[in-house]
């Protein structure tokens, strides 16, 4: 028989950090995603694989549903499907790899969990915590972020969407980008059937919020926005009553073209007014 055996690789994860540069794929592109391209690159360094073979592969991988799932929303605002998320630790790997977050948290935590955040509240404007179990997320979070219990996840992302508005229109000319992030840090039961059936009821939320109206005067580019108000301070307020008078006249005109009565003082079938 022929004998294996075993040998230990040490992984270098600063080495992946030259490579990141050449991965498109957006999905990998979290910090969480180094150690496991390391393992990777290594792997397929032993079987001597190019590396133009591996980032071929690595640019064209779809990740699982609901791990880490992104759902962009515009050029400024990614949504992060993570609903696998039922401990803390799973939610810090999202926490440390996104900025501006808005973080959708709660359910039924798991026995023992605490959250270590001192290293990770500067990455998060706000937490909305839904759920059962509000007072342990409340105390997990008090006094380190910025919270607000909101009950359920609909509730949740129409307040995520209405305090996003609201930042936007105070930083109007900035640039920033931001993260609606659902990574619940706590088991499904207490309002869905599992984790499965919370992340496709967070998607379900997102898509329909992205079609809305709503979402279109809110996602409304800056430079649209500012085009347009240049253009209402600058107009001259006599030329627009002009132009609605003029409007409404033709209106008017067109509506009376259709009447026999006018037709039949005129001693005309038909008739232009222009």
């Amino acid at each position: 028989k022929k004998q294996f055996f075993s040998k230990l690789h040490k992984v270098d994860k600063h080495k992946v950090k030259k490579i990141f540069k050449k991965i498109k794929n957006k999905y990998l592109l979290s910090q969480n995603n180094l150690e496991n391209i390391s393992f990777v690159l290594r792997i397929a360094s032993n079987y001597k694989i190019r590396l133009n073979v591996v980032l071929k592969v690595l640019n064209k991988f779809k990740g699982l549903p609901h791990r880490q799932e992104r759902l962009s929303l515009n050029e400024e605002i990614i949504c992060i499907n993570d609903s696998k998320a039922t401990n803390f630790e799973s939610s810090s790997q999202s926490l440390k790899s996104y900025q501006n977050i808005f973080w959708i948290v709660g359910g039924l935590p798991k026995k023992g969990d605490k959250f270590f955040l001192n290293k990770l509240k500067k990455n998060i404007i706000k937490a909305y915590i839904i759920g059962k179990s509000t007072i342990f997320f409340k105390k997990q979070l008090r006094k380190k972020v910025n919270s607000v219990v909101v009950n359920n996840l609909k509730n949740a992302v129409l307040k995520v969407v209405k305090d996003l508005k609201q930042i936007k229109n105070l930083n109007s000319l900035t640039k920033n980008k931001y993260t609606i992030l659902f990574s619940p840090a706590a088991a499904s039961f207490d309002q869905f059937a599992n984790f499965e059936d919370r992340g496709k009821k967070f998607k379900e939320l997102v898509y329909r919020v992205r079609s809305s109206i709503y979402w279109y005067m809110f996602d409304f580019s800056r430079e649209n926005r500012s085009l347009l108000a240049s253009w209402w301070r600058n107009i001259d307020k006599t030329i627009l009553s002009l132009i609605l008078l003029l409007f409404f006249l033709g209106l008017f005109f067109s509506f009376s073209s259709t009447s026999p009565v006018i037709g039949e003082k005129l001693n005309k079938e038909s008739y232009f007014f222009f």
